[in-house]
C-alpha cells in the first residue's frame, strides 16, 4: 500500500506528496489529480478525483479547499482509507492509503 498526501502550497500549486510526488499549477483555478488502480470496486475500475482550490471567493478566506469526487457518473468511490490531517496555516492535508499500483495523473483543466 502507498500513502498519498494532497495539499496546497502558496496560492498556485496543488501537491501530491508521499509515495508519489506530483504537482499541478493552478493559479486562479482548481488543481485536479486522477487516481487509478487496476483493482476493481463493485466490479468497476477504481478511480478517484482529488481536487484543490485556493481561496474561492465565496469562502472569504485565504485558505485551500481540498476534497474528492467520483471519477464519473455512476462510478463508485474506491474503498481506500481516506482522512484529513493538519497541514499548515492555510491548507488541510487529505491523506489517502491506496493500492501499490495506483497512478496519479495531473488533469489539465485549462
Amino acid at each position: 500500500m502507498k500513502t498519498l498526501r494532497f495539499f496546497g502550497i502558496k496560492d498556485d500549486t496543488f501537491v501530491c506528496d508521499g509515495d508519489v510526488h506530483e504537482s499541478v499549477g493552478c493559479w486562479n483555478r482548481e488543481g485536479v489529480f486522477l487516481l487509478q488502480s487496476r483493482k476493481r470496486t463493485k466490479g468497476k475500475a477504481s478511480r478517484l478525483m482529488v481536487c484543490g482550490k485556493y481561496a474561492p471567493q465565496a469562502t472569504g478566506t485565504r485558505c485551500w479547499i481540498v476534497g474528492i469526487s467520483m471519477a464519473g457518473e455512476g462510478m463508485p468511490l474506491p474503498d481506500w482509507a481516506i482522512r484529513f490531517d493538519v497541514g499548515h496555516d492555510y491548507s488541510p492535508v487529505l491523506v489517502i492509503v491506496v493500492p501499490d499500483d495506483v497512478t496519479v495523473t495531473a488533469v489539465d483543466n485549462r
